[in-house]
This record gives structure tokens, C-alpha cells and sequence, in this order.
């Protein structure tokens, strides 16, 4: 069903094929995670209640002429920018200019989600898996965080605030994370707007929940909870991209 509710989500720091639903990131640092390949169900195991199904790809607007974007300045979230443009192989062609806001324009985004209540069902009916000690360590920590939805599309584009041009056929192929191809195109000026076009859908933003680990003093018993926790406010790939707040940031829909 579309719907235009995307409150909640963060930008990841670098676009990605590898983020997906029900799979784990760790907490390294304030306001950061990073992607690990480990899945929910390889951490909870043997569950009475089946593994929540991942749904498919849901509108992120009822209008398909819509795109979804996300206004973001350049002082405040510089990495994140160099990120993206470094991505899409454009860090000579769009320069990143100070006082300036950039809209990032997600083209006919679609949504996949998992239901929370079946997710939370799952893991206090599954038993923990103990043979990875680093990840049991990270969850009695409060630092495991596992992936309910992500935002994802096939274009996007960057372009400076207030300044629309038409693209020029300045294209290079290039190969994307995931070994996804995509066009790149410069803008009319070369500088001002950059948009990436891939074959496969990308993920752009996340919303995750951090799984709590209790355990009562009494009996030992053990428990779960899983919480939204604007903690993290953007995720980091497995390449060295720090993270960058977003909480000020405006995310809306454009007709």
C-alpha cells in the first residue's frame, strides 16, 4: 500500500546493494554503525515464531511522479556529501560549495519492511546463538542493532539548492557498489548537479531498531527488547565514511 510516511529514516553514508532488512549493524562510535554480514537469524536461532517476511517493494508515494528529497547542508554533513560524490565518481565535476544546502532527489523510491511485532515475536521465542562470543558480547553490550526498513531506488541526483539545470551527455559508466552499473551524468555547468542512474535498486536510507539484552538477577533469566533509538543518525558502509547528523535536516515530499 503507498504511503508518503517516511519519518524515521537516515541516510546512509554511502549508497549500498548490502544494506537490507533484518540484517545486523554494530555500534562503534557516537552517532555511527557499520554494516555487518551477519544476519538476524544467524544470532537467534531454533525460534518457535518464523523469521518475519521481508515485504515487497512498496511505493514510497501513492504518486509515482513524486520524489522523495532530502535537503542537506554542506557545512553541517560535508562527509556525508563527499560520500556520495565519491560514489557516483563525480568529486572533480560537483564542487562542494560552504553556505550552501544540497538536495539529494531519490526518483520513484520504493520501501521494504518487516513487521515489528512479528520481529519482536521471533527473537524472544528464538535461543541465542553463542558460538560467535563477538556478537553476543556487542548484544549483552546494547550494541547490535537489526535493520526493520530500508529506502531504496535506481536515480538519484545531487543538485545545489534553488539551482535547477538540465543535464548534459556527459556520461561515464562506472561500476557501483555490489558491481551494480550505472550512468553519471554533470550538470549543465558542470558543477552544479549530478545524477546517478544504476540498473539495480540501491539502498539510500534505513530505519533500525537496537535490540536490548536483560537478564534478571534473580533467576538469570534471559530477555530481549528491540526500540527505536535515534542513536545512530546515519550508517556507515565498510568503507571509511564517518557519519553526519541529520537531525535538523528537512526531508520531504516534491510534487
Amino acid at each position: 500500500m503507498p504511503t508518503d510516511n517516511i519519518s524515521g529514516y537516515v541516510l546512509l553514508s554511502m549508497p549500498t546493494t548490502q544494506v537490507q532488512p533484518l540484517y545486523l549493524l554494530s555500534f562503534q562510535k557516537k552517532n555511527t554503525a557499520n554494516i555487518t554480514a551477519a544476519r538476524l537469524d544467524n544470532l537467534f536461532v531454533d525460534s518457535e515464531v518464523p523469521l518475519p517476511v521481508i515485504s515487497g517493494d512498496l511505493p514510497v508515494s501513492a504518486d509515482i511522479n513524486k520524489t522523495l528529497s532530502v535537503e542537506i547542508s554542506v557545512d553541517n554533513h560535508l562527509a556525508l556529501l563527499e560520500g556520495l560524490l565519491k560514489f557516483m565518481k563525480l568529486s572533480a565535476s560537483f564542487k562542494l560549495q560552504k553556505n550552501k544546502s544540497v538536495n539529494v532527489q531519490l526518483f520513484d523510491a520504493k520501501k521494504n519492511n518487516v513487521n515489528e511485532f512479528n520481529l519482536d515475536a521471533y527473537i524472544n521465542s528464538a535461543k541465542l546463538n553463542r558460538t560467535a562470543k563477538s556478537f553476543v558480547g556487542m548484544l549483552e553490550e546494547d550494541e547490535l542493532y537489526v535493520v526493520t526498513d530500508i529506502l531504496k531506488c535506481k536515480k538519484y541526483s545531487l543538485e545545489y539548492t534553488n539551482e535547477r539545470t538540465m543535464d548534459a551527455a556527459l556520461d561515464a559508466g562506472a561500476s557501483m557498489t555490489g558491481d551494480t552499473s550505472g550512468n553519471f551524468h554533470a550538470g549543465k555547468s558542470g558543477s552544479d548537479k549530478a545524477v546517478n542512474e544504476g540498473d539495480e535498486y540501491i539502498t539510500i536510507g534505513v530505519k533500525a531498531y537496537r535490540i536490548y539484552y536483560l537478564k534478571d538477577k534473580k533467576t538469570g533469566e534471559e530477555s530481549y527488547r528491540i526500540r527505536k533509538d535515534d542513536v545512530i543518525r546515519t550508517i556507515l558502509d565498510d568503507e571509511d565514511f564517518p557519519g553526519e547528523m541529520l537531525s535538523a535536516e528537512k526531508v520531504n515530499l516534491n510534487f
